[in-house]
């Protein structure tokens, strides 16, 4: 019988290695529109980060399956840690103008590293509040 589960987990293991299954960072994020929106990513405990994508998208709502529309997205492949939004990154080529964050509106940022073990990705949604600062909400 444990030979049989055994079997059965390394099935598993095997299916999700080869399906390509993501894995998780996090992202913090802080600051204000003042003084800059900045994305902070941990991963593993590396110090910069090869990232491949970034988009930041403005929410309808909180629910999840609202349709985002993108305020900013870059491509290409670079080692950050840090991330301001609007900035312009060597290695990144801008396809979509960071567009001005208002107060009250949910956005989501999302990041996506692409490697031969599969895509990392990682998001976190976050609210400008009145004062101009921004806050987690999820």
């Amino acid at each position: 019988m444990k030979a049989r589960y055994g079997l059965i987990i390394g099935m598993l293991s095997l299916l999700i290695a080869l399906t390509g299954c993501r894995q998780l960072m996090d992202i913090k994020v802080s600051g204000n529109v003042n003084e800059g929106v900045f994305f902070t990513l941990y991963e593993y405990g590396t110090s910069d980060i090869l990232v491949d994508e970034v988009v930041v998208e403005i929410r309808v709502s909180i629910v999840e399956d609202d349709l985002p529309r993108t305020i900013w997205l870059l491509e290409g492949r670079a080692a950050l840690t840090n991330i301001k939004y609007g900035k312009e990154y060597n290695g990144f080529i801008t396809r979509h103008m960071a567009g001005k964050l208002s107060e009250g509106n949910v956005y989501q940022i999302n990041i996506y590293i692409v490697g031969d073990g599969g895509t990392i990705e990682g998001g976190k949604r976050f609210i400008l509040e009145k004062d101009g600062s921004v806050r987690e909400s999820g």
